[in-house]
């Protein structure tokens, strides 16, 4: 932390494909319920003064960025993807297996209004297309074959690179 700007940098659980096989483990190891209370609480608390939404799936290859925390570990991600290509595939599956149970309990929820991760900006489309779109365009039909309202949110300043990108995703 810096005292003069208030800046926090957190280091995250993932330091290096060392740490690929814990990280794995507790990824798989998840285990996971559906809790509607907590939609009702947000639901009673703000009331129609506001859209409550629930956290949607969480894209594969940004989870894999958070999983070695803020900017402390972006170097480190960044390199290890590149230099171990084969434990990266494998760090990547297990999201998309959480991800993919996580989907079941969010068909089900009684959130309408559920957001699909982001566009952060720290990578581009090529990585989305490849890591991420596929199973955009799994999830998206399943959970609006449901009734729900999808949305994608974006903080990259350089949007204008994701244009042709965003409809193909299919988010509401």
């Amino acid at each position: 932390i810096k005292d003069e700007d208030i800046d926090l940098d957190v280091e995250g659980l993932v330091k290096g494909v060392e740490d690929y096989t814990a990280a794995i483990f507790m990824i798989d190891d998840t285990r996971m319920h559906l809790d509607g209370s907590i939609l009702a609480d947000a639901a009673r608390d703000i009331g129609t003064d506001g859209i409550i939404r629930d956290n949607g799936l969480q894209p594969p290859y940004g989870v894999t960025r958070y999983l070695y925390g803020s900017t402390s570990g972006l170097s480190n991600w960044a390199q290890d993807q590149h230099e171990h290509p084969g434990e990266f595939e494998e760090l990547v599956q297990a999201v998309i297996r959480r991800e993919d149970k996580r989907l079941e309990l969010i068909e089900n929820s009684p959130a309408e209004f559920i957001s699909m991760g982001d566009l952060d900006g720290t990578w581009g489309p090529q990585k989305i297309r490849r890591y991420d779109l596929p199973l955009y365009n799994k999830w998206v039909p399943r959970l609006k074959a449901k009734g729900k309202i999808t949305a994608l949110h974006a903080h990259a300043n350089n949007l204008s690179h994701f244009k042709a990108l965003v409809p193909e995703i299919g988010c509401d």
